[in-house]
């Protein structure tokens, strides 16, 4: 649309007619051109006398009478100022139009390229996770609070490449307030390597997270955990350590909160605790 604006612009300027030639102009009389001639009288009988030739005025004088073209009737000066600015204006933008365009195409490009390349690695977390609060015996849940409290879970492969497994950091904790930041603690269980292939999990191999209520807290623990006051939750979190084939480093961290009356367990702690990055390069259990 701009160019087009900038052709028609143009097309007005170059399209303004001239005035012609003056006619004025043809009123030049030049004396060179011009000569002084007699009437050539015809012969005459001898008879009869020749007629007299006219005096010649020798001091009469010739005038040159020049009549000046008009002068030309162009476009104002104002108008080629304006149109002048208009056409640098216009090309301006077009060049600017441009330089933005090859920006929004390069920016797509790179937008397409991190797509594919996030597409085609790896992302592990939680698979399965099952709490064991409680225990059951002759087909009811019994709650044992001098039993240690375990969860189990798995890891799956929600990506479309390979993933190595290099470690698992995981615990329980019963809390009042959840950090807004995880704070971990406890040791790191290598895993050596282990593989988990495209959209796949662990299958049978688990972790089993272990929590012990303080034996002079667990009526006051188990209580608290029922709806009592203080009011606490146990609340299971971890980070997995992984490598893509690439040999990138992965960092996947994971938080479930235990719900009593359910007996289930719900994600918990927003991006803080459930994420998914680059790591530094791993070197060891830390």
């Amino acid at each position: 649309m701009k160019r087009l604006i900038v052709c028609i612009a143009l097309l007005l300027i170059s399209a303004t007619p001239l005035p012609s030639h003056p006619p004025e102009a043809d009123k030049f009389t030049s004396a060179a051109g011009q000569e002084y001639r007699q009437p050539n009288p015809g012969p005459t009988d001898s008879y009869q006398a020749s007629p007299s030739r006219p005096t010649e005025n020798r001091n009469s004088s010739n005038y040159y009478y020049y009549y000046p073209s008009a002068k030309s009737e162009g476009p104002p000066i104002w108008f080629q100022v304006v149109a002048t600015i208009t056409v640098i204006i216009f090309t301006a933008g077009l060049w600017l139009t441009s330089i933005w365009q090859w920006q929004a195409i390069k920016e797509q490009a790179n937008i397409a390229k991190r797509v594919l390349t996030e597409l085609e690695v790896p992302y592990v977390s939680i698979g399965e996770i099952i709490p064991h609060v409680f225990r059951v015996e002759d087909g009811r849940k019994v709650l044992h609070p001098n039993i240690p409290i375990t969860f189990e879970f798995s890891l799956k492969n929600h990506g479309r490449a390979v993933a190595e497994i290099i470690s698992v950091h995981s615990e329980l904790r019963v809390v009042g307030a959840l950090p807004p930041f995880p704070e971990y603690s406890g040791t790191v269980e290598p895993s050596g390597g282990f593989p988990i292939g495209p959209h796949s999990d662990t299958g049978k191999v688990r972790w089993f997270p272990i929590y012990q209520c303080p034996s002079d807290k667990v009526e006051e623990e188990f209580l608290s955990l029922f709806g009592g006051y203080p009011k606490i939750r146990l609340v299971c979190f971890g980070y997995i350590n992984y490598r893509d084939p690439s040999k990138t480093n992965w960092k996947s961290g994971f938080a479930w909160v235990w719900y009593p009356h359910s007996d289930g367990v719900f994600l918990v702690g927003g991006s803080n605790y459930n994420y998914n990055r680059k790591n530094e390069p791993y070197a060891g259990a830390v």
